[in-house]
C-alpha cells in the first residue's frame, strides 16, 4: 500500500515537474512502478499543459492582472520594435 501511495505522488509530481519526480522515484527506490508512473505522469503533463496551456494563462491573467498581466518593460519596447523593423532574424 505504502509503494501505490508513493508512486502515485510520483504519478502527480510528474505532471507538475518530470525532473524532480525522477529524483524522487530513485530516491523512493520504487524500481519499476516507479518509472513508469514518471512516465505516465510526464505525457499527462505535457498534453494537460499543451493543450490547457492557454486557457490557463488567460484565467489567471484575467483573475490576477497584477501578477500575471502583460507587462511592457523598456526592453520589451526594444524587442518589439526591432522585430517590426527587422523581422525574426533581427531578434
Amino acid at each position: 500500500m505504502g509503494k501505490l501511495i508513493t508512486s502515485l505522488l510520483v504519478l502527480i509530481g510528474s505532471i507538475v515537474k518530470f525532473s524532480a519526480a525522477t529524483f524522487f522515484a530513485i530516491g523512493a527506490n520504487l524500481g519499476l512502478n516507479g518509472a513508469l508512473a514518471n512516465v505516465i505522469g510526464g505525457i499527462i503533463g505535457i498534453v494537460l499543459f499543451t493543450y490547457l496551456g492557454s486557457f490557463i494563462q488567460s484565467y489567471f491573467a484575467e483573475h490576477f492582472p497584477k501578477y500575471f498581466g502583460r507587462k511592457f518593460t523598456p526592453t520589451n519596447r526594444m524587442l518589439v520594435k526591432v522585430k517590426q523593423r527587422f523581422g525574426l532574424g533581427g531578434i
